[in-house]
């Protein structure tokens, strides 16, 4: 595959918020190639972190510098946890955002286009294309995985963390991805 080398950012542990908070997501985009996106969203210098619901995450390229931002889906510690590149250039992101067993389980499920330009940070066009809210009666698990099988056909999958409390889930589903 060859030697990569990560985005400037991206290369210092302490822009991370925590260990467990850094690179969570990678896909290759069949234009833009390895993309990748940190969990919750780097540390800012002089700037007090917040992850109640308005903070943005940044997909960045491993090549060419280029790197877009976008709002979070609108939910406390709303963390990406899966990318999927789509023929079409579009990417799904999985967001997954979680404060206690006490609090809804949020997962949110959109649609990126990204440009070709260097640094779009306000203009990545979205589509939320699902949103599973464990208080609204879905059966939601701690979805950290995507995967495009063919056509229109997606896999989902949960991890159990290693609790009894929680299930390891597998998903199968068709998304209608009009252009």
């Amino acid at each position: 595959m060859g030697d990569y080398v990560l985005p400037t950012p991206l290369q210092n542990a302490e822009n991370y918020y925590s260990s467990n908070k850094a690179l969570e997501a990678v896909t290759v985009h069949p234009r833009l190639g390895i993309l990748t996106a940190p969990e919750w969203p780097l540390k800012k210098k002089n700037a007090v972190y917040s992850l109640k619901g308005q903070h943005k995450h940044t997909v960045y390229a491993l090549e060419g510098g280029k790197q877009w931002t976008f709002p979070a889906y609108p939910a406390p510690n709303s963390a990406v946890v899966a990318l999927e590149a789509l023929e079409d250039g579009s990417v799904l992101v999985l967001e997954r955002a979680f404060v206690s067993v006490f609090k809804p389980l949020i997962i949110s499920l959109r649609r990126l286009w990204l440009s070709t330009c260097q640094k779009c940070s306000e203009n990545v066009k979205s589509e939320q294309l699902a949103v599973f809210d464990n208080t609204q009666g879905w059966e939601v698990d701690n979805f950290e995985g995507l995967t495009h099988h063919h056509g229109a056909y997606f896999f989902m999958v949960s991890d159990d963390n290693e609790r009894s409390l929680q299930d390891t889930f597998l998903s199968y589903f068709e998304l209608s991805l009009a252009e």
